[in-house]
């Protein structure tokens, strides 16, 4: 080999391995970079702040009275609590101290319950109650006795196993149904208006769809399987998602824009900004003490600023208030 080629080749090598160094340089300058990013870079996390406290529970009476693994829930206009103990197949009717009001059915010969899941208070005072066990929406007075099942109008028969019921201000009714995957709107007259959805995730569609709230012109509905929160017009038109949680099931919302909603999986309530899905804080952690949940399913928000919730697995309803 010639001079001239064994030169040629060293600084061919020189060549490399310079390039070679300055490579390992840039890895190492970007690695350093990006630990000292990571290390000085906070994750905005929701202000709880603006979170309700705990103030009580209510776990019914003693015995057979007891609360006992209680699912659904809603507030009527002079804040007495209507519980749904699924297991149990009964309704339960408590004032805001806790003190039993009624229970129903009361009789053998009164109209049975099968597997109810839900209750919605509308706004003439009745008392709707979803059945999914007898795929039927039976309606009940104040007091528990039983008035009708809710047929809808213009339908010649409808097989559907209804789970959550909300009404808005002009009396339309929104259900969800876990048979065809669908929010059904009714209105004022059970007059069935459309049938939104279908089994899927794509925008519009339903992993088991849950509660349902109406806010405005709003209608929030928990997308329980796709842990979503997706939200209509009245009309049924989609607007748009926001995501939930692990599994988001009962939701409520104020009058300041804010939506509460109960993750059923992780113990807790997240409450954001409906507008846009903008997480603002957290309340509950997973537990049987003071301000803990377990399998939380249901809330509701009374006339005083509190946040009931259905604490199922502690056997009681705990409340919040600010």
């Amino acid at each position: 080999m010639s001079p001239q080629r064994d030169a040629t080749g060293s600084r061919r090598k020189r060549i490399k391995l310079s390039a070679i160094l300055i490579l390992l340089v840039a890895m190492a300058f970007l690695l350093g970079f990006t630990a000292y990013i990571l290390m000085n870079t906070s994750v905005d996390e929701p202000d709880n702040s603006g979170a309700p406290g705990y103030s009580g529970s209510i776990f019914g009476g003693t015995g057979p009275a007891a609360i006992t693994l209680p699912m659904g829930m809603d507030v009527d206009d002079s804040g007495n609590v209507y519980v749904v103990e699924t297991d149990l197949k009964r309704i339960q009717v408590f004032d805001r101290e806790g003190v039993l009001l009624s229970r129903f059915p009361r009789a053998a010969s009164e109209q049975q319950l099968n597997n109810p899941l839900y209750v919605s208070v509308s706004p003439n005072q009745e008392v709707f109650v979803s059945d999914r066990g007898l795929g039927k929406l039976l309606v009940f007075s104040p007091q528990g006795e039983f008035l009708r099942e809710f047929l809808p109008r213009g339908v010649k028969e409808i097989t559907w196993a209804p789970v959550a019921v909300a009404f808005d201000d002009e009396s339309r009714m929104y259900v969800t149904d876990f048979s065809t995957m669908q929010l059904r709107i009714f209105d004022a007259q059970g007059n069935l208006i459309t049938s939104v959805g279908q089994a899927g995730s794509a925008l519009g569609q339903f992993q088991f769809p849950n509660s349902i709230v109406v806010e405005g012109d709003k209608v929030f509905v928990s997308d329980s399987n796709n842990g979503r929160i997706q939200v209509f017009n009245k009309d049924g038109e989609v607007q748009y998602e926001f995501p939930a949680g692990s599994l988001p099931r009962g939701i409520a919302a104020d009058k300041a824009g804010r939506l509460f909603v109960v993750d059923a999986l992780e113990h807790l309530i997240r409450v954001y900004r409906a507008d846009d899905g903008l997480l603002l804080f957290t309340f509950g952690t997973q537990g049987q003490g003071d301000g803990q949940l377990l399998f939380p399913n249901d809330i509701a928000l009374d006339g005083t600023e509190s946040v009931l919730v259905t604490d199922k697995l502690n056997n009681r309803i705990s409340i919040w208030s600010y």
